[in-house]
């Protein structure tokens, strides 16, 4: 964690329960708030983004599936 805080935060934010440790565990370790903060933002909102684009996907495909067969 010391050595790649901002990577692992980045990766954390996808992963469930390694997303709410993962601030906790840069507290423990002593990282200082201005290193944790633009790699947390940055993962917040690629987090939104990849969430929103697959939610729009979802809802463009099930458009789709009483065309191909389905009730």
């Amino acid at each position: 964690m010391n050595k790649r805080a901002g990577q692992t935060l980045l990766i954390f934010r996808f992963v469930p329960v390694m997303r709410t440790l993962a601030p906790h565990l840069a507290g423990v370790v002593g990282l200082p708030y201005r290193h944790i903060a633009p790699y947390s933002a940055l993962a917040s909102v690629a987090w939104a983004s990849v969430e929103g684009g697959a939610g729009y996907t979802a809802a463009f495909s099930i458009q789709h599936i009483p065309a191909i067969g389905g009730p």
